[in-house]
């Protein structure tokens, strides 16, 4: 980790026609490999002509007062893409069951990586995860299946944050599915489309299918018989 120090920063003039008070100081960053390097950063403060530089000095030092006091965290630049493919998946997948482990792969590489995949993990937050659930669910998946999608989000993110790859709050915590419902409309066998199915069906299926049905019929025959009692 690079060391904190404290800054006052640089305040320089920059432009000739409209020039502007910019602030440069030092910040520190999340490199790909999870190491911590320092970079050099710039914030407009105001228009010359509005400020003078004792004032563009005063704002200078509240931008970085959070800094001084160790409220700032080290962003990441590492994208989501980039980390899945090479960090989540080679060291998370072999603790994961093999069917677990599927679907994971198949929700990443269909779903979440065409979308997110080029994004930088410190530039998404709650609601751009929240606009993709929403846009998922409007293709008619269902409740399960986004729900799904935000689990392996928050896994995402807070694998990053706990191998330092990521430092701000889990965004996918916070992101609201829609309403449950059911995405198919359920019909029921008629005693004649029961008929036709075992007729044609065969075995094992046959048999198991009328266990099945025998099943069904012996619990809801019980349901009414309690019913009663």
């Amino acid at each position: 980790m690079a060391r904190r120090r404290y800054q006052n920063g640089c305040i320089r003039k920059r432009g000739k026609r409209n020039p502007v008070w910019e602030l440069l100081w030092w910040e520190d960053f999340i490199k790909e490999d999870g190491s911590v390097g320092r970079r050099l950063a710039s914030k407009t403060l105001g228009a010359v002509r509005d400020l003078t530089r004792r004032q563009a000095k005063k704002l200078a030092e509240e931008h970085l007062r959070p800094l001084n006091l160790g409220r700032v965290m080290p962003l990441s630049t590492v994208t989501l893409g980039d980390f899945v493919k090479q960090q989540f998946v080679p060291n998370v997948f072999p603790v994961l069951k093999l069917s677990t482990q599927d679907r994971y792969r198949r929700t990443l590489d269909n779903h979440i990586l065409p979308a997110l995949g080029a994004r930088r993990l410190c530039d998404m937050g709650t609601l751009d995860l929240q606009r993709f659930i929403l846009q998922k669910a409007d293709t008619g998946l269902s409740w399960a299946c986004v729900d799904h999608y935000r689990h392996l989000l928050s896994k995402i993110f807070s694998t990053a944050k706990k191998w330092s790859y990521y430092s701000g709050e889990n965004p996918a915590a916070g992101v609201e599915l829609p309403e449950k419902k059911s995405v198919r409309e359920k019909h029921v066998l008629t005693p004649e489309q029961i008929s036709q199915l075992l007729s044609v069906l065969g075995e094992p299926v046959r048999t198991m299918f009328l266990l099945a049905i025998l099943q069904v019929c012996a619990w809801e025959k019980f349901s009414a018989y309690a019913g009663r009692t």
